[in-house]
């Protein structure tokens, strides 16, 4: 894999209905490059650490504070 991957686009962050209070539905578009993106690191609040590690373009992040 000789390119970087390009940014991701589009990010939509909605609600999750099932747990509003706590929890968000992130989706974007794809990254691409030469060879194919395999995955894409989650994080929160500037932090380096990623909170998690996805294989699509969408995921649910849990365990959110409510009104921050």
């Amino acid at each position: 894999d000789t390119q970087v991957p390009s940014t991701p686009t589009g990010l939509t962050a909605v609600v999750n209905s099932s747990n509003p209070t706590t929890s968000v539905n992130l989706s974007w578009t794809a990254s691409t490059d030469n060879v194919g993106v395999t995955g894409y690191n989650i994080y929160r609040n500037g932090s380096s650490t990623p909170v998690k590690t996805v294989t699509g373009t969408s995921t649910t992040d849990t365990g959110l504070t409510p009104a921050t």
